[in-house]
């Protein structure tokens, strides 16, 4: 487990670099994607569903942008995309391919199925936690309105 997690920063730290991270934003961003993969396999070893474990981590990811953008001021998309980045799921997306390259239409339907999955949980944790973020700080925004009338 502490390969994976090292993995995981090592991957999501070339990814901030490719995509010209810098300075602190580069390694929180890593350290963002380490615990992103931690949180998958704490709740994967949990549960053995490995659908809700991605969505966990999404979940996890998408949270831990939103707070690290109101601590840095910076957007939230710095911290939460490098974070999803050892999420990916390329293994399935691997054989997808490799079965529809040898005709292996049942392999390519089973993988191809399982890795629109992994994507879709990772995308409805994200969604949730947005959409629960803007949800709350509409609702502030409004406090803070009235006690501006009042």
């Amino acid at each position: 487990m502490i390969i994976q997690l090292i993995c995981a920063f090592v991957a999501t730290l070339g990814f901030g670099m490719l995509f010209g991270l810098r300075g602190k934003t580069l390694f929180i961003g890593a350290f963002g994607g380490l615990l992103s993969w931690l949180c998958c396999l704490l709740v994967m070893g949990a549960q053995e569903d490995a659908y809700i474990g991605y969505l966990a981590a999404g979940a996890f990811c998408s949270f831990f942008g939103e707070i690290c953008a109101r601590i840095f001021k910076a957007p939230a998309t710095v911290f939460c995309i490098p974070a999803i980045v050892p999420l990916v799921p390329g293994n399935s997306l691997y054989r997808t391919m490799a079965a529809i390259v040898v005709k292996d239409l049942d392999g390519a339907r089973a993988f191809g199925t399982a890795t629109a999955q992994y994507a879709f949980s990772i995308a409805a944790g994200v969604s949730v936690i947005w959409a629960a973020f803007v949800i709350a700080e509409n609702i502030f925004n409004r406090k803070k309105k009235k006690k501006g009338k009042i």
